[in-house]
């Protein structure tokens, strides 16, 4: 062999390298751009087609959309009306009103609002604590928890927008949970990483309080860490302030507290028998088998009582948290720490140490075996949801404003069917009140009220929204009815659908409602009308004009 062919076969084996090396050092430097982008082209996949589409859980659907209605209308959540989830989900749902002045843009257009304010929070912390082979992926993974409509665990054709609210409190938490571990550059970071994790806190608790104290026991954690401790307790402190402008804004907390320790007494702290407890264990068996082997990997190659304390909290916080979410499968907790897990090792590994190099090398395929598939299943979702939106035909919601809900028939049969059911029972009341005439301030005793925002009428002050039955609220402890119907000028009574089951806790929330406020309306209210589906109460005219007054 020549010198000359040598160094053009050394060259040939250069190139690659150099390729390879040039191609890490691009996503070294532009990981947190990667993650960003990949949040405009989710922000858009949701927004555009300029419609929401559910195959399960219309109701849901329907009380964001009245929450978000009276926002708009200048209501409180929590104060001028009742809702056990924090204020913040009413106010995704308002901004896409405000934005769009339409029912079925409303929500993906908040939520696409929410991934463009996430983005770089997220970005911010990933990426700089994590190497960009775990935190682009483990990014877009947190982002599409948030932009995927369906329910954590469900379908990919089961598209709806019930757990909303748990979606935003996973995606926070698994990306807070990374800041155990200190920045791979701390220059200029301390700052950045307080508001970052100060903004995400802040959500967690205004969007739902389990997430929030989750996040806030973190927080102590880590102040208790000599390395974590300035930003720690600089983020507590920012939460605090955000917390405290926010209640000198809207004067909500009182409310949000008493809504939120009804629901607390009704669900209790462990929810379910021993046998939901040991489904849930069960059906996230592989994910706990994943963490348990990362996390075993990492102290056995690092020690350290700190982190054995941190993934132990990773997965007593998450099974917590999933048993007090309307869902089976999806503690994003253990994701986290298995990326954590994975971090430490490859920090860990030394030049010299050629098996604990090659488990380290090894541990990021057993966090990514975690991410990857759900991220997968999450934008096949996404996809499916945006083809519906563009080339699905708007649902027959007769007078109410609705046209741009989509009710879809993706294999869901069903699901389509109940849903179906009850647009077509929601038409025929809207019907009944525009011949009746009424203005306004409409009591619905179900779980959603789909005639303030589908008639664009004043809703009533005091009233409750997406009642949960069992779940959010109990026979022998509700709010008054005297709090309750003080504003109503009407009240719809859904009549008992006979032999039909119970689908996404509508029935059990009209039982509930007319056991717990039927009486005060037969007593204070005359029936005006009544339908196939529907019993109409009106007020009496004297007592009408003295609400109007008040």
């Amino acid at each position: 062999m020549t010198l000359r062919s040598l160094a053009r076969d050394t060259a040939r084996e250069e190139k690659p390298e150099r390729g390879h090396r040039a191609a890490g050092v691009f996503l070294a430097r532009h990981a947190g751009a990667v993650v960003v982008l990949a949040a405009f082209v989710f922000a858009a996949m949701l927004a555009l087609p300029g419609r929401s589409v559910t195959t399960i859980y219309l109701q849901d659907l329907i009380a964001q959309l009245d929450a978000g209605y009276r926002v708009v209308q200048g209501q409180i959540p929590n104060r001028d009306f009742h809702t056990p989830l924090g204020p913040l989900l009413a106010l995704i749902a308002a901004a896409g009103l405000w934005l769009t002045d339409s029912a079925g843009a409303a929500i993906p257009t908040g939520m696409a609002i929410m991934l463009m304010l996430a983005a770089p929070a997220f970005a911010r912390v990933l990426c700089s604590r994590l190497v960009p082979a775990l935190s682009i992926p483990f990014g877009i993974f947190a982002l599409l928890i948030l932009a995927v409509p369906i329910n954590l665990g469900e379908n990919v054709t089961a598209l709806g927008y019930a757990g909303l609210h748990n979606r935003i409190g996973w995606a926070g938490i698994a990306v807070l949970l990374v800041m155990i571990l200190p920045p791979r550059r701390s220059r200029h970071g301390l700052a950045l990483d307080a508001v970052s994790a100060a903004a995400i806190t802040a959500v967690l608790i205004l969007t739902k309080m389990s997430f929030g104290l989750v996040a806030l026991a973190f927080l102590l954690f880590l102040a208790t860490d000599r390395r974590n401790a300035r930003m720690a307790a600089a983020a507590l402190a920012l939460t605090v302030l955000i917390l405290a402008a926010a209640e000198l804004m809207a004067g909500f907390s009182a409310g949000y507290v008493e809504d939120l320790a009804r629901a607390a007494r009704t669900s209790g702290w462990v929810r379910g028998s021993i046998g939901n407890i040991v489904d849930h264990l069960f059906a996230n068996l592989a994910d706990i088998v994943l963490f348990s082997l990362a996390a075993g990997l990492c102290l056995y190659r690092t020690g350290g009582l700190r982190m054995a304390l941190y993934f132990l909290f990773c997965a007593v916080a998450g099974f917590l948290l999933i048993n007090h979410a309307f869902q089976i499968w999806g503690i994003m907790t253990l994701h986290a720490g298995a990326v954590v897990a994975a971090e430490r090792l490859l920090r860990a590994a030394g030049p010299d140490e050629a098996l604990h190099s090659r488990i380290a090398a090894g541990t990021p395929f057993v966090a990514l075996a975690l991410v990857l598939p759900p991220a997968v299943h999450f934008a096949a979702a996404l996809v499916i949801h945006t083809a519906a939106a563009v080339g699905s035909e708007s649902t027959n919601f007769g007078e109410l404003r609705l046209s741009d809900v989509t009710v879809a028939n993706l294999w869901t049969w069903s699901d389509y069917e109940s849903a179906e059911d009850y647009a077509a029972r929601a038409a025929e009341g809207a019907k009944a009140l525009k011949s009746l005439g009424a203005t306004g301030r409409i009591v619905v005793l179900d779980m959603a009220n789909p005639f303030s925002v589908g008639l664009g009428l004043m809703p009533a002050r005091g009233d409750l929204v997406g009642v949960r039955a069992g779940r959010t609220m109990k026979l022998g402890d509700v709010p008054a009815p005297e709090r309750v119907l003080t504003d109503a000028l009407i009240v719809m009574e859904p009549k008992p659908l006979p032999g039909a089951p119970a689908v996404g806790g509508r029935g059990e929330a009209a039982d509930l409602m007319r056991s717990a406020y039927g009486a005060y309306t037969t007593a204070h209210f005359v029936l005006v009308r009544e339908t196939e589906h529907w019993r109409i109460f009106g007020r009496p005219a004297r007592n009408s004009a003295e609400s109007g007054a008040r």
